[in-house]
């Protein structure tokens, strides 16, 4: 249901923001930045480059790995993945300050992040012990950081 409601709301939001270019090419840079599409170019992919038969595989993983751990070891993990995003979006805004800089804001931001998630992963046995291809590995601690995020802890 998620996932239906979000197809729906960039959907809802592409078609208002063909209907604003035609008018004033600000708005559409404004609602960019409200619906977090980062460029009206192309859109930006993040480094899972598999099929979806390896998703399925990998994201069984992702979930024995997950389900491994307690409540307070999830919450840690989670602090770090938060943590580990704001400085790449600080880092990234550093690099481009000005609000026109959108794509290139986001796209640095991304990289970082890619970086910072293998980063984070390599400091835990449970990916080291992983014996995948490095982007396999890659997509499995992708994977499980969007999980972590994805938790309501109470």
């Amino acid at each position: 249901m998620k996932i239906l409601n979000l197809l729906l709301f960039v959907f809802l939001s592409t078609f208002n923001l063909s209907a604003q270019q035609k008018n004033n090419q600000n708005a559409l840079i404004v609602e960019l930045k409200k619906t977090n599409l980062t460029s009206k170019k192309k859109p930006l992919n993040v480094g899972l480059n598999i099929s979806a038969e390896d998703y399925r595989a990998l994201n069984s993983k992702s979930d024995s790995i997950l389900n491994s751990m307690s409540t307070e070891q999830k919450q840690n993990l989670l602090k770090e993945i938060l943590s580990y995003k704001d400085k790449a979006l600080t880092a990234a805004t550093k690099r481009y300050p000005n609000p026109d800089d959108i794509y290139a804001l986001r796209e640095t931001q991304i990289i970082l992040e890619e970086k910072n998630i293998k980063l984070w992963a390599a400091k835990y046995d449970w990916y080291n012990q992983l014996n995948l291809a490095a982007n396999k590995k890659f997509a499995v601690a992708h994977i499980l950081q969007s999980k972590i995020q994805n938790l309501k802890f109470k």
